[in-house]
């Protein structure tokens, strides 16, 4: 038991941000090191691929002795291996999780072998959105690791798979491609019932909100801040109606102001020190995304299930942080280049405390922290 698999997961992709490949003929492709192609290697260096191969292998390797939620989810593989074919109605509540399971079971039943499968339907996506730009590698890494999604992949598994399922609907959004974005939509459904914050990933992402649209959505946000409470209050009646595990929850203090202001602080760095003239469709769509997590995040200190909401969006915020900080206003390049180190040398330094303070004390998010493989 130990935490050197969470450092080398940061420190062994330092080493490939300084190699790329770099296609000569139609069938071959040549070895970049160095900086004397320093544009080409830092557009295709191969620092994330790696990254996701460490990550792949810690997460299909981990034991269900890690997290919060893996010996339950264990416990649940075994009952649904078990079961026969017509005992899956696909119109139950997350029948497709069930049905995930008892498929898998009648591959291998074998528990390990279920978590290496449920790591690659889980990382895939995620895989194929951030390795699609390269630029600021580590900087993407480093967020990664920060978000509270990261932690969450080493402990729950139906809500992780309904996100990686969220970014293949990102995909159909980015293509216009309204009918199969529904489809993947309510195919998250069948894993998990909070999927259905997938929904406004589609018009939001396809509003143009400027600079000069502030002077309407600011009033919003501060109204959702203050009256969060009540708010949120209402919205759990609603989502009572739609399913029955709503009606037990509670409102607690979370303590979940950090990750509030830093949401803040990106949106407001997106709009005061990008610059919309180099903004594409999708810089717009991601953006409006990070304010829909800022506004969802209002709630996270009353109950960890508005965090659980926010999970489909907060996995676009590395990207989005790492586009924005290329695409300063002129006048504001150097505090652009400042901004991008702090960013970094914070989350750096924030997951290797982290890391140690949960090994030391025995305290984690999740449960998470020392790493156990599955052999120990």
């Amino acid at each position: 038991m130990c935490v050197i698999p969470y450092y080398l997961l940061i420190t062994i992709p330092v080493l490939f941000l300084f190699l790329a490949f770099q296609r000569t003929t139609s069938s071959h492709s040549t070895l970049c090191v160095g900086w004397y192609q320093a544009e080409h290697i830092r557009q295709h260096n191969v620092a994330l691929p790696v990254f996701f191969i460490i990550l792949y292998v810690m997460l299909a390797c981990r034991s269900d002795r890690m997290g919060t939620d893996l010996e339950q989810y264990h416990v649940v593989f075994d009952v649904y291996a078990r079961q026969s074919m017509k005992y899956f109605d696909l119109w139950r509540s997350e029948s497709l999780f069930r049905f995930l399971n008892w498929l898998v079971s009648k591959v291998w039943n074998n528990f390990q072998f279920y978590l290496a499968v449920i790591s690659a339907i889980t990382l895939i996506p995620m895989v194929i959105l951030y390795c699609e730009d390269r630029r600021r590698s580590y900087l993407k890494i480093i967020l990664f690791v920060g978000m509270s999604t990261f932690v969450m992949m080493f402990s729950g598994i139906r809500q992780m798979i309904a996100v990686s399922l969220g970014i293949v609907a990102y995909f159909f959004v980015r293509k216009k491609k309204l009918i199969l974005f529904l489809l993947v939509a309510v195919t998250a459904l069948g894993f998990h019932h909070s999927a259905f914050m997938i929904l406004p990933m589609y018009p939001l992402y396809h509003i143009r909100l400027k600079k000069n649209h502030l002077w309407f959505v600011l009033p919003i946000m501060a109204a959702v801040f203050v009256f969060n409470r009540q708010i949120f209050g209402a919205l759990n009646v609603l989502l009572a109606q739609y399913d029955e595990s709503y009606e037990a929850i509670q409102m607690t203090s979370t303590g979940a102001y950090m990750s509030l202001i830093l949401f803040m602080a990106f949106a407001v760095f997106s709009y005061v020190v990008s610059d919309e003239s180099k903004m594409d469709d999708e810089m717009f769509g991601l953006r409006n995304f990070l304010m829909l997590t800022v506004v969802l995040q209002c709630f996270a200190p009353l109950h960890t299930l508005a965090m659980r909401m926010n999970y489909y969006y907060i996995v676009f915020i590395p990207i989005t942080v790492a586009k924005l900080v290329d695409i300063p206003k002129p006048s504001m390049k150097r505090i652009s280049r400042v901004a991008g180190v702090i960013i970094l040398v914070y989350f750096l330094w924030d997951y290797i405390s982290t890391i140690y303070t949960g090994y030391v004390t025995g305290v984690s998010a999740l449960d998470t922290v020392p790493y156990i493989p599955f052999w120990a």
